[in-house]
């Protein structure tokens, strides 16, 4: 039976993008890629949320969702406590989303 992973790439907004005053700025200087596990419910919807980036689905072999975030932020300390998050809904479904600290943007 195939089962599906799950990579979810999110390149978010960088600090200081919006802020009054601010002209352009470049990409962000620190990436992480993190690998997190969730069991699969066969027949059981997948709903992830971000809030920038893109969002591939591919099906694999194997008993589990496989997830493979790569994040980028603006701050190594912010990167650091940003969390992927799952849960299981009363329906079955699987909610997947990236928790930053504070604000959402990176």
């Amino acid at each position: 039976m195939v089962r599906p992973a799950l990579t979810l790439i999110s390149a978010l907004a960088l600090a200081g993008a919006a802020a009054p005053g601010c002209v352009g700025v470049g990409e962000p200087r620190f990436k992480e890629t993190r690998n997190v596990t969730a069991t699969h419910v066969p027949g059981a919807p997948l709903h992830v949320h971000t809030r920038n980036g893109s969002i591939d689905i591919t099906p694999h072999a194997g008993p589990d969702v496989v997830i493979t975030a790569t994040l980028s932020s603006n701050r190594e300390e912010r990167l650091g406590e940003a969390r992927i998050v799952t849960e299981r809904a009363a329906y079955a479904a699987l909610l997947i989303d990236v928790e930053w600290p504070g604000s959402w943007t990176g």
